[in-house]
């Protein structure tokens, strides 16, 4: 196929990108918003009023999107305007990582035309709903594939600078979310497999040079992250909340219920089925073409080594986590979206070829309408602003997300999931020691600054939402007309 582009194909594609990017911006403002969102851009409000994350208030993630986004949190007042202007932000990092895509699938065929993955990747309703949907890892999934593409780069020419710049990119993809250390492993390992094929002994040593400042580049973000945690004062309750405790409850044995395995891969075949075969067909055509690379320069071979240990190595990463939610997903979507450049370098003349087109082409109509199914945000908007109206700015809620209204203070410190993350906080702290009583600070706040709204959700199977100790809260507060919320007795 072609390099080059017909004005008319030209304008087709124009137009085709422009109707989807159209539907994506309907969808980031009418879309339900997820517990996720309003977690964190209630973090970022929180950090722009001037408490500390983790000491202040519970978090379990890496505080890098939150002081982004507090700006961004703290200038406007209306909870969906938050949402709305967040969601677009990382619509247009899209569009930087559709780049990086591109790059790498050019990077492992040169000649063939390196759109057809991103093509494949908009027609997973998945990949598009969790990477618009405002969390650290659309963002980490944008500056680590920055990386990745950087660094295959690098592996080509040999540039030292791109090479450090690449463990730059890489270590910041960390710095915003630790779920990109198993990708930084596997491709090192990859890495490190390639540069074992045969080759002269100077290219060899300068490959592993290369790799040093790649892996010294990425310490550097990582470092920085940590020595500003302690300088701030909330070092220690940053690693434990983020390792300590993480580890307990998503590797090993806690009284957390676990989601069977089969559930997260229904829910990935029923939203991105058509990507996941064509990138495992795809990833079955590279490893194929991969064992005959007589046909192949060095750095193309090197460069689909490390690309199918990334992907056949996440596959294990995905299984060794105690509940596999589907945004865990993103990084192998888009490594899958990448292999399947495989299958249209394979056909890309002749019917197979127009029927592989035109199927990935369908793939984003199909994507199109399952987004266009999915619940909206009217009844939220309406709660947030019950809410605003009857609670004043300076004084505390008790509200998970996602009803939590964002620019409201909290009195819980385990202000979301309180049931469920108090309660395996203190099965931790039976078996292990336990340097800050968190609990403690729970009970003292709800002592000397009691919430003016406790909402409890009203679904039985959000239960683990409600706060810590809700039956005793909740007998000096009485019920509203409006399921789920009440006030306190007092106000009688």
């Amino acid at each position: 196929m072609s390099l080059r582009m017909t004005r008319v194909q030209a304008a087709c594609w124009i137009t085709g990108v422009s109707v989807v990017v159209a539907g994506l911006v309907i969808w980031c403002w009418r879309g339900i918003y997820n517990h996720d969102e309003v977690q964190h851009l209630h973090a970022a409000w929180l950090i722009w009023q001037g408490l500390h994350p983790f000491a202040d208030f519970v978090e379990q993630h890496h505080p890098t999107l939150w002081y982004l986004l507090a700006p961004l949190a703290g200038s406007i007042s209306s909870p969906h305007r938050i949402i709305f202007a967040a969601r677009l932000f990382d619509l247009a990092m899209i569009s930087v990582l559709a780049i990086s895509v591109l790059r790498i699938a050019r990077r492992l065929y040169p000649t063939t035309w390196g759109f057809w993955p991103v093509v494949v990747l908009m027609g997973s309703s998945l990949f598009l709903q969790k990477q618009l949907e405002v969390r650290p890892d659309a963002l980490m999934n944008v500056i680590g594939f920055a990386g990745i593409a950087l660094w295959l780069s690098a592996l080509a020419k040999g540039s030292r600078v791109q090479a450090f710049l690449a463990g730059l990119l890489s270590g910041l993809a960390i710095a915003v979310l630790q779920k990109w250390m198993p990708i930084v492993v596997l491709l090192v390992l990859g890495s490190l497999l390639s540069i074992l094929l045969p080759c002269d002994a100077r290219g060899r040593r300068r490959n592993l040079i290369d790799l040093t400042l790649f892996i010294l580049g990425a310490i550097i973000p990582v470092g920085t992250l940590i020595a500003a945690a302690f300088l701030a004062g909330w070092g220690e309750e940053f690693l434990f909340w983020n390792y300590t405790f993480n580890r307990f409850l998503f590797l090993r044995e806690s009284a957390m219920e676990r989601i069977p395995l089969w559930i997260p891969f229904l829910n990935l075949a029923r939203d991105s089925g058509g990507l996941v075969l064509l990138g495992l067909a795809g990833l079955g055509v590279m490893a194929r073409g991969w064992g005959r690379r007589h046909d192949a320069d060095d750095a193309i071979v090197r460069a689909r080594l490390v690309v199918i240990v990334l992907t056949v190595g996440s596959v294990f990463f995905l299984l060794g986590n105690r509940n596999l939610y589907s945004q865990y997903f993103l990084p192998w979507l888009v490594l899958l979206a990448i292999c399947s450049q495989a299958l249209f370098a394979r056909f890309s003349g002749g019917r197979e070829g127009r029927l592989l087109r035109g199927g990935a082409i369908a793939l984003v109509a199909i994507a199109a309408v399952l987004l266009s199914m999915r619940n909206t945000n009217e009844h939220q908007i309406a709660a947030h602003r019950f809410i605003l109206n009857g609670t004043r700015a300076d004084r505390p809620v008790a509200i998970s997300p996602p009803m939590h209204p964002i620019v409201r203070f909290d009195t819980p410190y385990f202000w979301y999931n309180g049931q469920m993350l108090a309660g395996l906080y203190a099965e931790y702290c039976r078996t292990n020691a336990c340097a800050h009583d968190f609990l403690a600070i729970e009970d003292k706040r709800w002592e000397e600054m009691p919430p003016d709204l406790l909402y409890l959700a009203v679904f039985p199977t959000r239960m683990r939402f409600w706060p810590y100790r809700w039956q005793e809260r909740l007998e000096a507060y009485r019920p509203l007309n409006a399921p789920g919320f009440f006030v306190p007795k007092a106000d009688e």
